[in-house]
């Protein structure tokens, strides 16, 4: 009965800095494996809910993925994606997980629809939210001068 009357000793802190250090040793491993990093382009394809890396030999692989957030440099924002105008609903659901998992931890910081932060917060953002909904690696890609999309993806599919 204690424990329902007592505030969470959760370290938010601690838990991004566990998630962005298991964001880069996934990323590394794609590195090495399917090249990520290398791609010569990237689309999201908002009708199956996958992004294509393309690669400039003609190879390709695909993956699942979900929006975490938008990022405007000029402005230094971020904007997570669960209430985002351009971002289709079900490639939301993982943003909207993210703000689940800030009431239940008591983060007030993760439920801000937007937050002025460095680049570094939206990386930090996106790597906890891969930790949480166990996706397999995190991607930003601009999207304009000034802008860019922070992703989750799930498991690779070499493209034929």
């Amino acid at each position: 009965m204690r424990k329902l009357f007592t505030k969470s000793n959760f370290d938010i802190e601690a838990f991004i800095a566990g998630s962005v250090e298991s964001l880069r040793s996934v990323n590394a491993t794609h590195g090495q494996t399917w090249r990520l990093g290398q791609e010569s382009s990237w689309k999201v394809d908002e009708q199956t809910g996958r992004i294509v890396f393309g690669f400039a030999d003609g190879g390709a692989v695909s993956a699942p993925v979900q929006v975490i957030g938008i990022y405007t440099t000029k402005d230094g924002l971020f904007q997570w994606a669960w209430d985002h105008a351009a971002v289709s609903p079900p490639l939301r659901q993982s943003a909207l997980r993210i703000r689940e998992f800030a009431r239940q931890k008591h983060c007030a910081e993760l439920q801000q629809q937007q937050c002025a932060c460095p680049e570094r917060r939206a990386w930090e953002y996106t790597a906890l939210a891969m930790v949480v909904t166990e996706a397999n690696g995190a991607y930003r890609a601009q999207v304009g001068n000034d802008m860019y999309i922070f992703m989750t993806f799930g498991d690779i599919t070499r493209q034929i």
